[in-house]
């Protein structure tokens, strides 16, 4: 009988022990409550170089013997954009009077033509699109307008509009050609 009531004692100041070292390590990181909430992801502590490191990750927290970074980590997390699919056909132009207006190298906008420059009648100027099956992932904005039997409502065509890609010369426009194809707004 004394053997065990010697091992109870033992386990009840092993689990006093670990409380007390688990709260000590809430009371050197200044943590509480609030800042756990702002706290997102993991995060490394240095001590001192004889002194452990701390790593938090959600509501768990290790400790290592030995430092095993020298400085703290960061990490980059990438949101991927959501999109909005839409069916156009898809032409070029350049900047020649007989295929915009008099001020040829002025967009609708009031921007100067540069590359990634596209015009359409059915999105706002400033939207950010993506031509995936063409162009891949380069992100073209809508910066000058079509001529007006370009705009919506469009009879007898089953798409959404069309998409007029500014290009540096008039070879390359007319290499485009016209095309039918999806379109990625992006928001």
């Amino acid at each position: 009988m004394f053997r065990e009531q010697k091992q109870s004692d033992e386990s009840w100041l092993s689990v006093t022990i670990s409380v007390v070292m688990v709260l000590s390590l809430f009371l050197l990181l200044g943590f509480t409550p609030e800042t756990e909430n702002k706290t997102k992801g993991a995060f490394i502590t240095n001590i001192n170089e004889s002194e452990r490191v701390v790593f938090q990750e959600k509501n768990t927290i290790f400790a290592s013997s030995t430092p095993t970074y020298e400085e703290p980590q960061t990490v980059a997390v990438t949101r991927e954009r959501q999109t909005e699919k839409r069916w156009v056909e898809v032409t070029g132009y350049s900047s020649t009077v007989d295929q915009t207006n008099s001020d040829p190298f002025t967009t609708a906008s009031g921007e100067t033509v540069r590359d990634g420059i596209v015009a359409a009648n059915f999105l706002s100027f400033g939207t950010e699109i993506r031509i995936p099956e063409m162009f891949g992932d380069k992100v073209f904005v809508v910066k000058d307008r079509m001529n007006r039997r370009y705009s919506p409502p469009y009879d007898n065509v089953w798409h959404d509009g069309y998409v007029d890609i500014w290009f540096h010369t008039r070879e390359e426009a007319r290499l485009q050609g016209r095309e039918i194809t999806h379109i990625e707004i992006l928001k």
